[in-house]
């Protein structure tokens, strides 16, 4: 699981698909274990920063959702689970060797 650290607490990190390709990433507290919602039981607990992020993947919305909000210094840090991190990218295809023209 992805946490980032805001202002010195962890905080956990939830990226919720919206459309076909728009990502909502949000970064919120964790409530207490055994707390309990009374109020809108029904409804996720509220969360303080959210990010949305147009990106081909889930996972690499949460990459560069957190990396962007780190620039921008909304949060101090992350980390997150190389099973969750994007697959490398294809190497670039090797290019073709030259020709040699013949002459007489």
């Amino acid at each position: 699981m992805a946490y980032a650290t805001v202002k010195g607490v962890k905080h956990a990190v939830r990226v919720v698909q919206d459309l076909a390709d728009v990502w909502s990433l949000e970064v919120y507290p964790e409530p207490a274990p055994k707390k309990e919602k009374r109020a809108e039981p029904y409804k996720n607990w509220p969360v303080p920063l959210v990010l949305k992020i147009r990106a081909d993947s889930r996972a690499h919305a949460l990459v560069a959702g957190l990396a962007h909000m780190k620039s921008l210094g909304t949060i101090d840090g992350f980390e997150v689970e190389e099973s969750e991190k994007p697959p490398p990218p294809p190497p670039p295809p090797s290019p073709a060797p030259a020709k040699k023209e013949g002459g007489a």
